[in-house]
């Protein structure tokens, strides 16, 4: 019996355990095909996605996906309905009765009428947990979609779909919902301690910067997370730098490591640091730490494509017209290309990292020409005399920095001329992307500059010169012959190239480039093919011309004069330093030189008309000498290295002392000629001779050409005191003296075709080497018309004949000539050469005015004029539609200049006016607390390529536009990186799906002005107001197509709310009115914008099973194995590529 019993235990010991192994065999195996299922899920999914990107597309060129509206740029919601307000941003794709994952003609139709929480024929339901696992907020359940044997969707209950042998038999279903991530912070990247110093993270260079209180986070909490996730990098300000920003302060080995991971898009981790593996991780700390309320505002990966994507589009003319940008940007020979469809070769291109080491990078035919950003931290590596030895990796000899520097800026130093000189397969202009690709390289700095800046606002000139042929007639006119010149679309490139290296030193001395796109005729001609980059320096204001004469018998005189009737001849310069110092500390100031001089090339003749009751009205040629000649003298060893270098004759050196704790820099207070005696070390006085070259032989001056000492002036010389001057001596005219009363006259410079038919003026620095070398240029002037009629006025006489550049840091458009009268009697040349009324500064409120005659520039050249014969430059600040004179670019659209969006109504109308001040300290600000105008220099690194927008685009009055809808500049942003850029970064954000609260972290506490004192920053208020105007813009007309529309769609819309915050426009505060106030929000986003990624959780639930064989529809679903996963995945929008994906199981 025991035996039977024994026996009997042992069999159904055997059948229980192998009906378990059945069991656990059949749950394995369900396991396997619900895994399988969801893989093929997912799969389909993202399938279904890259298909959208290419129906809502233009035909395919080079694989370039372009979105047939801005709409497109984001993917379409589809079956989302009962969304909360986080649901609603988020929540992109839930499958549903009969829906669309594309909804473009080739999209499948998925989902059916059960939801996921219809319980299934043996019981199964999915918890509440699964409506709202990711915490992105929450939607109307989806519904299943369910799968055949043979493959098919079923959206109703069929014949056979019960029938387990039955081709058509259900065999699993699978619901999706797809959450659109790419608008939100990645935890593993955002956020600084509460301990990091403001001036750091209000440069927002790096999404370490974004500031998480927006997102409803305390201080403590953010601390909490940074020391956690920071462990190692959070060791010290300079280490967290570091780590956010990619730039090593110092070689030390945790600041090394820190940087390296920050350079490489911060995809890797620091070891030591932590770092959220998957959303459950990021879910679970939230938890722990009571932060869920931040959930819907973060990831804990996010990845993007950084190659810019940028491709031009049609833009509108001033006329109604269209310059065809768009349709010309796939024409070979266009210079604005679309750059994801401008492809490579079969090769290798060399990519070099900031240090100057370089690895090589193999490309195909179908691989983008232009992979990546190019980095603004390789300007490091041109200084104003040669190759910066310090900004290279010390393991490179100079040949290999001087292949770098070919390499990635078409540049080779010219050690005998002190100059930088531009040829990359062109020594002429500059190559076009197809003519690069033909190369088999990559384009370079200048390259990248002509190929992103639009070709129509390029090469602005004022066209032909007047067709006055009496050129002793004071025609108001155009005096340079500058149209040769300044259409030069390459060399305006060119310039605002050199204008970026010289905002990214930390010296004042001009980077000097040459190309020759001009021919060089005469020796002087070398001089056009230059361009000088813009600093911290006085400029070529004005050039005027001095009579000094003996004054007639008829004046009250004591001692009555008994000299000849010589008329003795001199050009008087005026320089300006019309930018914002930097410090006014000694101890900081920028290395600047010390030592300037006012140069002269060229020749010139005179002609005096005289009348008057007692001479005769004549009209005559010649001076003593004939012909004053400058030019070059071959005797010297000057401008370089150069044996033709400029003549003593026609300079005139002065000194450019620092400024102090109390002073502002030398010419700073306001445009003034060059003046004093010899005195050195003050500002605007001479190193050398007052008058040079010449012995003015009357009686205020001594042997030695010098103002007499005090003891031996009379009331002759008193007067003279009180007009001291230095002048370029151009020669002696002799006039009649009348027996009684006085005499009208006046002179005509005229220059000399015999020395190369111009006229043109310079100012040279001298470097640290003794070298002296130009920087600030009026070229070409073909007459100076006749100087103010004066009647028997005392020395120095009574003149008003300039050549006067509307804005002194460019030779654009040449210079301004008038006869202008001084009005009022109290006038002397000594004291300003602009009259009162037309000076360019104003009181500190209103816009500064010039004269512009309505002869020049040329209306066939793009110039309105509303009427009248003068004009006033301030109308070229704002340059606006309404403005009484405005210009047009080469494309037919008027520009706005940095007052753009200025008032003109008075001295209550508020900030923005214009770019330019009276006097230091209170009057560089408006009343009350107010923003500072004058252009800047950063002398630093960029930390934002936003801060391009400082850069002065060789126009006047016009930096690069990053603020306006009718940019050309916009570009920049896409096509340059403040430092080195892996391919696929991490923590970039997507704007066209960011929240409001995510798009105000951004935001908050960016620098609004980089001169500002304390560093004022964009507010809370500000930031929030401009958050929501930005996101509501978006979301209204459409998503962002490229970079470029940060400037372009989002400038307008950010002056417009930072406006309509309380305080911010009232009669006396305006600050947004300011370029540099309303360029912060641009700043902020530059560089930690994403526009064509698309960041996707994808939330997979499979189950595998069968329909019950008595089922009479879908729900009666038998559920044997389940499987859910979040897919996270980018896809490039431009390419339809994927550009990551991590697979994250899911359970509850």
């Amino acid at each position: 019996m025991a035996a039977i019993v024994l026996i009997t235990v042992i069999v159904l010991a055997f059948f229980s355990r192998a009906l378990l192994n059945r069991q656990v065999s059949f749950t394995s195996t369900n396991q396997i095909k619900s895994d399988m299922l969801a893989r093929m899920a997912m799969d389909v999914v993202v399938g279904e996605i890259r298909q959208e990107i290419v129906d809502y597309s233009e035909p395919s060129t080079n694989g370039v996906f372009r979105p047939l509206a801005s709409s497109n740029m984001v993917p379409s919601k589809m079956g989302v309905s009962g969304a909360d307000a986080h649901g609603a941003e988020v929540i992109t794709k839930v499958s549903g009765t009969a829906t669309k994952i594309d909804p473009g003609a080739n999209g499948k139709t998925f989902g059916s009428a059960v939801r996921i929480d219809a319980r299934g024929r043996n019981g199964r339901v999915l918890s509440q947990w699964f409506t709202n696992g990711p915490q992105l907020g929450a939607a109307d359940l989806p519904s299943w979609t369910y799968l055949t044997r043979d493959g098919a969707i079923v959206q109703s209950f069929t014949a056979g779909n019960n029938i387990p042998s039955a081709t058509n038999a259900v065999v699993g279903r699978f619901s999706y919902t797809v959450y659109n991530i790419g608008g939100l912070l990645d935890a593993n990247v955002a956020g600084y301690p509460s301990t990091f110093p403001a001036a750091k993270y209000q440069t927002k260079e790096s999404i370490a910067y974004a500031d998480l209180t927006a997102l409803g986070l305390s201080t403590s909490q953010i601390d909490g997370l940074i020391s956690w996730r920071n462990k190692k990098t959070g060791s010290s300000t300079a280490v967290f730098e570091a780590w956010a920003t990619g730039r090593a302060s110092t070689n030390a080995s945790d600041i090394v490591a820190a940087a390296q991971v920050g350079s490489t898009g911060h995809v890797g981790t620091v070891i030591g640091d932590n770092t959220f593996l998957s959303r459950g991780d990021l879910l679970r700390y939230l938890s722990r730490a009571g932060m869920t309320n931040a959930a819907p505002n973060l990831v804990h990966r996010s990845r993007s494509a950084t190659g810019p994507s940028y491709g031009p589009a049609n833009r509108q003319t001033d006329s109604g017209g269209v310059a065809p940008y768009g349709d010309k940007a796939d024409d070979l020979a266009s210079y604005n290309r679309s750059f994801p469809a401008v492809k490579a070769f079969d090769g290798v291109i060399w990519h070099y990292r900031d240090d100057g080491t370089w690895d090589s990078e193999t490309v195909t035919g179908s691989s983008p020409l232009v992979r990546r950003p190019f980095s603004l931290a390789r300007l490091a590596w041109l200084g104003h005399d040669g190759p910066n030895v310090a900004a290279f990796d010390p393991s490179l000899s100079a040949s290999d920095r001087e292949r770098a520097i070919k390499t990635c800026f078409g540049l080779t130093w010219n050690d005998n001329k002190h100059r930088w000189d531009y040829a990359h397969g062109d020594e002429h202009g500059i190559l076009s992307l197809e003519q690069v690709r033909k190369l088999k390289r990559g384009p370079d700095f200048f390259e990248l500059l002509r190929a992103g800046i639009l070709e129509g606002s390029l090469g602005t000139n004022p066209g032909d010169p007047t067709s006055a042929t009496d050129i002793s007639v004071p025609v108001e006119g155009v005096l340079g012959d500058i149209k040769q010149i300044a259409n030069k679309k390459d060399r305006q490139i060119l310039q605002i190239g050199a204008n970026i290296i010289d905002q990214a030193d930390a010296d004042n001395y001009p980077t000097a480039i040459y190309q020759m796109s001009n021919q060089e005729i005469s020796p002087d001609d070398e001089l056009y093919n230059y361009v000088f980059g813009v600093e911290n320096l006085p400029v070529l204001t004005r050039v005027g011309i001095v009579n000094h004469y003996w004054p007639d018998h008829g004046e009250s005189i004591t001692p009555e004069p008994t000299g000849p009737g010589d008329m003795r001849v001199f050009l008087q310069p005026e320089v300006w330093n019309p930018h914002d110092s930097s410090t006014a500390d000694p101890a900081v100031y920028p290395d600047t030189p010390s030592e300037l001089r006012f140069v002269t090339y060229g020749g010139v003749s005179l002609k005096l008309d005289q009348s008057g009751a007692n001479v005769p009205t004549t009209s005559q040629m010649g001076s003593n000498p004939a012909v004053m000649s400058f030019g070059r003298d071959p005797a010297l060893d000057e401008f370089g290295s150069d044996s033709n270098a400029p003549s003593p004759k026609g300079m005139i050196g002065f000194n450019n002392p620092p400024p102090t704790s109390a002073s502002p820099p030398a010419f700073f207070n306001k445009p003034v000629p060059l003046t004093g005696y010899c005195s050195a070390g003050a500002p605007g006085s001479a190193m050398n001779k007052p008058l040079l070259d010449y012995a003015v032989n009357v009686t205020p001056y001594d042997a030695n050409n010098r103002y007499k000492p005090n003891a031996t002036k009379t009331q002759y010389d008193t007067y003279i005191e009180r007009m001291p001057y230095l002048g370029v001596y151009l020669g002696t005219m002799t006039r009649t003296i009348p027996a009684s009363g006085s005499s009208q006259h006046s002179v005509t410079v005229i220059p000399d075709l015999a020395e190369g038919g111009y006229l043109s003026f310079a100012l040279e620095y001298r470097d640290k080497n003794g070298k002296w070398l130009p920087y600030s240029v009026i070229s070409r002037v073909l007459a100076m018309n006749k100087n103010g009629w004066s009647t028997g006025s005392k020395y120095g006489g009574s003149w008003g004949s300039i050549v006067a550049r509307v804005d002194p840091r460019t030779d654009r458009f040449s210079v301004s000539s008038a006869a202008v009268r001084p009005t009022t009697p109290s006038w002397q040349m000594g004291f300003s050469i602009r009259p009162s009324v037309e000076s360019t500064y104003d009181d500190g409120n209103n816009i500064g005015r010039g004269v512009i005659s309505s002869a020049w520039p040329r209306s066939a050249a793009g110039f309105l004029h509303a009427g009248g014969g003068r004009y006033m430059f301030d109308s070229w600040m704002q340059n606006v539609a309404s403005s009484d004179f405005r210009y047009a670019d080469g494309d037919g659209i008027t520009r706005p200049g940095d007052a753009g969006r200025a008032s003109a109504a008075g001295d209550t109308s508020g900030d923005g006016m214009g770019s330019y001040m009276l006097t230091s300290g209170a009057s560089d600000y408006l009343p009350g607390s107010k923003s500072r105008r004058r252009p800047y220099i950063l002398n630093r690194p960029f930390q934002s390529v936003g801060e391009l927008g400082y850069v002065f685009r060789d126009q006047p009055f016009k930096t690069l536009d990053l603020w306006s809808d009718k940019s050309a500049d916009g570009a920049l942003i896409d096509l340059f990186s403040v430092s080195d850029q892996a391919m696929v970064a991490a923590g970039r954000v997507n704007i066209n799906s960011a929240s409001e609260s995510v798009m105000t972290a951004i935001l908050r506490n960016v620098t609004k002005q980089a001169n500002s004192a304390g560093g004022s920053a964009l507010s809370s208020d500000e930031a929030a107001a401009q958050a929501s105007a930005a996101t509501g813009e978006i979301h209204t007309n459409g998503a962002l197509r490229d970079a470029s529309d940060i400037s372009s769609r989002l400038g307008g819309v950010f002056h417009t709310a930072a406006t309509a915050v309380p305080g911010n426009n009232t009669s006396l505060n305006q600050p947004f009115r300011n370029k540099s106030y309303g360029e912060a929000p641009i700043r902020a986003l530059a560089n930690v914008a994403d526009i064509r990624t698309w960041s996707l959780l994808v939330d997979v639930v499979a189950q595998s099973g069968r329909l019950a064989v008595n089922a009479t529809g879908l729900q009666d679903f038998i559920v044997e194995g389940e499987r859910r996963y979040w897919l996270h995945v980018a896809v490039d929008r431009i390419t339809g590529k994927l550009v990551s994906t991590q697979m994250e199981p899911v359970y509850e």
